[in-house]
């Protein structure tokens, strides 16, 4: 009797956590467990040996079911066997394929990158625009992508302020807009 008291207790301590953690809005917990879901199945895939023998460098974010493949692979093959792979995972509602053709990004270019989100990052809690868990931004060698699940007048500012960001060369909107 005790040790299930304890365990539901834990249990609900940790449920707890975790919805803080992700937000029970926009996005739900399932939801946010099934991202993570999907990308641990997409990295396994990139993962591949056929895959790592060639030079090329791909990372899989997702948001609310929606998948985005970033990188650089050496070729076109490549580039779409990765994704017809990647297409089959289950509980994907829509995948955006944006990796380029050509060699991997250098470490300084990587360092550049996580400069430019975290200044993003920045405006858009000193602002007070959207919560962490309402978005995600990624940079991939000056290309900035946002995902999310916000209202249009959200959706409006965040583009502006990924625009007017120092070092931004485009920005990608990914984001799905609410009422």
């Amino acid at each position: 009797m005790m040790i299930t008291r304890i365990t539901l207790s834990t249990c609900a301590i940790i449920l707890s956590f975790a919805m803080q953690s992700c937000g029970v809005a926009p996005r739900t917990l399932g939801t946010y467990i099934e991202d993570h879901s999907i990308v641990s199945q997409a990295k396994k895939i990139i993962k591949d040996p056929d895959y790592t023998k060639s030079n090329f460098s791909v990372q899989a974010h997702a948001f609310n079911e929606v998948l985005l493949l970033t990188g650089e692979v050496a070729q076109e093959k490549n580039r779409i066997d990765l994704f017809d792979k990647i297409a089959d995972i289950p509980k994907v509602r829509q995948i955006h394929n944006e990796i380029s053709i050509g060699n991997p990004i250098t470490n300084r270019t990587k360092l550049s990158d996580q400069f430019i989100k975290s200044k993003i990052k920045s405006k858009i809690l000193f602002k007070n625009i959207a919560k962490r868990r309402e978005v995600k931004i990624i940079c991939r060698n000056g290309t900035v992508y946002l995902m999310g699940l916000v209202n249009d007048t959200k959706a409006a500012k965040l583009t502006t302020i990924v625009r007017e960001t120092r070092g931004v060369n485009s920005v990608v909107t990914l984001l799905e807009t609410t009422k």
